[in-house]
Order: structure tokens, then sequence, then C-alpha cells
């Protein structure tokens, strides 16, 4: 099953992601909500991308990579987690970070 979640943001506003319900949930429930509150921001739901990112770009160094891009799909949950998925997925929200190696000449300044 699917429902929308509302997730604040820090500015105040929200936007709506839809989401699916684990069944365990919708069984104890007992009745379908449309629209559930998240407790979380979204960006402290994002931040948890941060520590791949932190896990890809470290593994890289001393590689010689000049450019490198991460991408991943990921899924929030109605507890307010986030879940990687696969981007090939249907995934709410698919991100890519793009990490550009040091040119010499802003290493000389």
């Amino acid at each position: 099953m699917t429902q929308i979640l509302e997730i604040p943001t820090a500015a105040g506003d929200s936007i709506l992601v839809e989401v699916r319900q684990p069944e365990s949930r919708e069984h104890r429930a007992g009745t379908k909500t449309l629209i559930e509150k998240s407790t979380t921001t979204l960006e402290t739901m994002l931040t948890k991308i941060r520590p791949l990112a932190d896990a890809a770009v470290s593994a890289m160094q001393g590689t010689g990579t000049d450019e490198m891009t991460l991408e991943v799909g990921v899924n929030l949950s109605l507890d307010g987690n986030v879940v990687f998925a696969s981007v090939s997925t249907e995934a709410n929200f698919k991100v890519s970070l793009t990490w550009k190696g040091q040119t010499k000449a802003s290493n000389e300044k």
C-alpha cells in the first residue's frame, strides 16, 4: 500500500511524498490514512545521505580519479528513515553527487 507523507522543511514549508507502507503496519492500523505527517524534517532525513557520500569519496582518494559521480535511489519511510534503493527502481528521489578533483592551478594559490 502507498500513502502520502507530509514532510516539514526547516523553512516551515512542507512537501508531500508518496511512500510505501510496510504490510505489518497496514494490518495494525486497520484503516487507510491518506496523509500522515512526519515528525522529522526533510533536511534531517537528507543528512543521512552524507555518510554514504563520505565513504565513497574516502574510498576513491589516492586513486588518481579526477571526477566521481555517485547516484543512489532514495526512498523515505513513514517513520522518517532514509532507505537506499537501486537507481533503476521506483524511488522517491534520485540523488546524483559529483566530486571534481582540484586542478593544479587551484592548488598553487
